[in-house]
C-alpha cells in the first residue's frame, strides 16, 4: 500500500488533535458528542474499511462483499494478535485497545457506533461521541502500522503522529530502529 494511505491517515489524526483544543481527550469527556466527533467517526471508519480489506486480501481472499465479520475472521487467523494493540494518548495519559472486541467473536464499540450515526443518525447521534472518535483513529493507526511495518521497525515511518502514539515508540527514536509489533518478528 502507499504512502499516500499514511498521509490520508496523519491528516485525521490532525484534525482529532484540533479537538483536544476544546475538548480534552480525558475519560471524563468521553460521552460528548458532536458533528466534528462525527465527522471524524465515520472518516475514519471508512478508512478502516478499505485498509483493513486491502491488508487482508494480501494475506487470503475475500468475498466481493467483504464485511467487518470477515475482516475479523481473515485477522484472527492471519493476525491473531492484532487485537492486542494500544494505542497511546499521551496528552491525557491515556490507553486505548480499539481492537480487544476481536479477540473474541464481536467487533469494536466504535464500529457499532459508527453504523448507528451512518444509518439512523437522527436517533443515534450520542454515538458520535468523543470515545468513538479516538478509537476509530486509534485503530486506524493499528492498521497504518501493520501495512507499513517495515517502515515501522526500521524506524522512517515518518512523519510521525503528533496525537496518538504506540507503546516505546519514542524509546525506540532514541536507541535506533526496531519498534515492535505483535505478529511480526
Amino acid at each position: 500500500m502507499p504512502q499516500d494511505s499514511w498521509f490520508y491517515f496523519l491528516a485525521i489524526e490532525s484534525d482529532l488533535e484540533r479537538t483536544a483544543r476544546f475538548v480534552e481527550p480525558t475519560l471524563a469527556n468521553d460521552s460528548c458528542y458532536s458533528v466534528e466527533f462525527a465527522r471524524l467517526l465515520m472518516g475514519a471508519a471508512a478508512e478502516v474499511e478499505a485498509v483493513a480489506t486491502q491488508l487482508a486480501r494480501t494475506v487470503t481472499s475475500l468475498p466481493t462483499d467483504t464485511n467487518i465479520d470477515d475482516l475479523r475472521a481473515a485477522f484472527q487467523q492471519h493476525y491473531p494478535n492484532f487485537h492486542t494493540i494500544e494505542i497511546l494518548v499521551p496528552r491525557a495519559s491515556r490507553k486505548l485497545n480499539p481492537w480487544r472486541a476481536w479477540a473474541g467473536a464481536k467487533n469494536p464499540k466504535w464500529w457499532t457506533a459508527h453504523n448507528r450515526v451512518k444509518h439512523d443518525r437522527h436517533n443515534s447521534f450520542t454515538d458520535a461521541s468523543l470515545v468513538n472518535a479516538l478509537e476509530a483513529v486509534a485503530a486506524l493507526l493499528c492498521l497504518q502500522l501493520y501495512v507499513h511495518q517495515r517502515e515501522y521497525k526500521e524506524g522512517s515511518l515518518e512523519p510521525w503522529c503528533r496525537f496518538l502514539s504506540v507503546k516505546g515508540h519514542w524509546e525506540s527514536i532514541i536507541a535506533g530502529p526496531g519498534g515492535s509489533l505483535p505478529d511480526f518478528p
